[in-house]
């Protein structure tokens, strides 16, 4: 395998984050709740922000 190490400036990840405790058996209310929140449409309440205040930071 060919590979090359580069050094690169620094980045941001960005997106949602939240924790979910860990259930053994059946389905996870908490990791629901996160799918339902990350499966919004768009223009529904956490994208918007995000992409105005980015567009902000471009001019």
């Amino acid at each position: 395998m060919r590979y090359r190490i580069l050094d690169k400036g620094a980045f941001a990840l960005v997106g949602l984050r939240r924790r979910i405790p860990n259930i053994a058996q059946g389905p996870n209310p908490d990791m629901a709740a996160f799918t339902e929140a990350v499966d919004d449409p768009p223009g529904s309440g956490w994208r918007s922000s995000a992409t105005r205040s980015r567009a902000a930071r471009c001019r």
